[in-house]
Parts: C-alpha cells; sequence; structure tokens
C-alpha cells in the first residue's frame, strides 16, 4: 500500500513541517526565524516565548497596521505573532517598518507548530487523485502511476491525522481567485479528500506582504489547534 512518500516523495521540505523552518513552504510572507523583530518586513512574524515573558503591543502606526496575538502551547510556551495589514488609503511603500521598540528574540524552536504548504498539498492532491507523474526511460515521455485506492486514501488520512496530532498547525495563501489559482475550491479538495482543516480555525487573518505589497489584505493566514 502506498503513503504520502510515494505519491510526494519531498514530504518534510516542502510539504508540511516545523514552521520556523519550513515558513509555510518559505513564503517571503514570513523572512525571520524564532523571533519578534523591531522591524517587521513580509506580512508576518512570530516566537516560541515562556509563560513568564512580557511581550510589549507593537507600536501604532499611520502607515500600517499591526495585529499581535499569542496562543498557549501544550508544553506551556506561548506563541507570539505580529501581523501586517493596510490600512485604508495608505499604501504599502518600503519593504519593511518600525513594529516594535525592541527585538524579542525566542527561547526555543519548537515541534508544536508546524505549517503546510497550500501549494503543494494542491501538487499531492493531484498526484492522489490523477496519479503521480514519472519519466518514463524507455518511451522517453512522462506517465502517470495509478491514482490512489480507496484504501491509500484512507491511510493518507489516517498519516495526516497523526501528522497533526496535538499541534498548531498554520497555512498561508492567496484569497484572490483567478482563471488559474483558485484557493477556496483547492482547499475545499484537500478538505474531503486528504482529510485536513475539516474544523473550524482557531484564528483566521487577513495580512499583506511588503515583499509583495497590493492594494488589498490578499494573504489569509490560518490556525488550527488539533
Amino acid at each position: 500500500m502506498r503513503t504520502i512518500k510515494d505519491f510526494f516523495g519531498n514530504i518534510n521540505s516542502l510539504l508540511y513541517g516545523p514552521a520556523v523552518s519550513n515558513r509555510f513552504s518559505h513564503s517571503c510572507a514570513y523572512v525571520g526565524s524564532n523571533f519578534l523583530g523591531s522591524r517587521l518586513q513580509g506580512g508576518l512574524q512570530f516566537a516560541v516565548l515562556p509563560v513568564g515573558e512580557k511581550v510589549s503591543p507593537p507600536i501604532k502606526s499611520k502607515s500600517i497596521k499591526v495585529t499581535h496575538k499569542k496562543f498557549k502551547l501544550k508544553s506551556g510556551d506561548y506563541l507570539h505573532f505580529d501581523f501586517m495589514s493596510k490600512l485604508d488609503g495608505v499604501n504599502i511603500s518600503v519593504r519593511s517598518y518600525n513594529v516594535r521598540n525592541f527585538s524579542v528574540e525566542g527561547t526555543r524552536s519548537t515541534e508544536e507548530f508546524i505549517s503546510f504548504s497550500i501549494a503543494y498539498l494542491g501538487y499531492l492532491l493531484d498526484a492522489v487523485v490523477s496519479g503521480a507523474k514519472y519519466y518514463d526511460r524507455e518511451s522517453g515521455s512522462y506517465k502517470r502511476q495509478p491514482p490512489a485506492t480507496k484504501e491509500e486514501l484512507q491511510a493518507i488520512k489516517k498519516e495526516f491525522r497523526a501528522i497533526v496530532k496535538g499541534k498548531l498547525v498554520g497555512i498561508l495563501f492567496g484569497n484572490e481567485s483567478n482563471d488559474y489559482y483558485k484557493p477556496e475550491e483547492t482547499l475545499d479538495k484537500i478538505r474531503k479528500t486528504l482529510g485536513l482543516f475539516n474544523k473550524k480555525p482557531k484564528f483566521s487573518i487577513n495580512i499583506n506582504n511588503t515583499v509583495h505589497p497590493k492594494n488589498n489584505d490578499y494573504l489569509t493566514f490560518q490556525l488550527y489547534q488539533y
């Protein structure tokens, strides 16, 4: 019986992983590591801090809106976030903004907060439903393996349940649809086929990204508790 890795070989480096290293599959909206910087580049930053650590609220700005949130991990540590969004009538004009007086270094990384790539989940979904592509040397062309059987789909869902069990899970995706990119449609298929993100998110917010700014908050971050 085939597993997730048979349909998507780069499972740990691209599909999901500890959020500090995976970065929603290396999204430029998160460019830091385990710290809350005094200047925010991208659209979000986060740090894992012990329960007694005091974190001052972000600086009020006339240029951007910064939202701070924190969530308790099962270990007792807290996961702190800064999110950047656009103010009405104000353009995002620079690559980074002052958001707090001093940087706050995270004290430890965590396996309790992981991120998934919606784009690569879409590739996995295609491989599961239509069969994974491979290069056939004999014919000199690309072919597809058989799609997942009903039993293999059930096993894949079980694998994902084990991956997310007891963790906070973050996803980041563009919320605008076009001819080629339909995030809500992709998410609906991920929910139905792979069994992920069926529950109500613990937290959801629309944000922008100073690296690739737009006139609207075109990215959605969602956090799920399993």
